[in-house]
């Protein structure tokens, strides 16, 4: 599995660049992510190349965050592939909370039942 930090940054102009430094100084690639905001705070949450040097950098900035097992696959890049997939995930009564892409193209899901998608991913050789 994956891990993935989620934090809030103030919803203002340079605070997604502070963080973005804070990660290149410590060494740290920003893998994927997904931001929103919400009222005056924006909510962040990434895949970092290193887990233990990203979570460093959140600390060092002052940065409160929580971490959270996530599910990574590799999904064919083809029309229908999110569909058959995330319909194999209902028919298992499995919930998806939140789903982006990375950089690389790869698929990040957050679920209820992380073991249950992991088994279903395995099954289909997208882990």
């Amino acid at each position: 599995m994956t891990k993935q930090f989620t934090f809030e940054l103030q919803d203002r102009p340079g605070a997604l660049a502070e963080i973005a430094k804070a990660f290149a100084d410590a060494g740290v690639n920003i893998d994927g992510g997904l931001g929103l905001t919400q009222s005056d705070k924006g909510v962040i949450s990434v895949i970092l190349s290193d887990e233990k040097a990203g979570a460093a950098a959140l600390s060092k900035a002052g940065i409160d965050y929580s971490e959270r097992e996530v599910l990574m696959t590799n999904l064919q890049n083809r029309p229908g592939a999110m569909a058959e997939l995330t319909q194999l995930f209902a028919d298992e009564n499995i919930n998806l909370d939140h789903f982006y892409i990375t950089m690389d193209g790869k698929q990040v899901f957050g679920s209820n039942d992380l073991d249950g998608a992991k088994n279903i991913a395995s099954k289909l050789g997208i882990l």
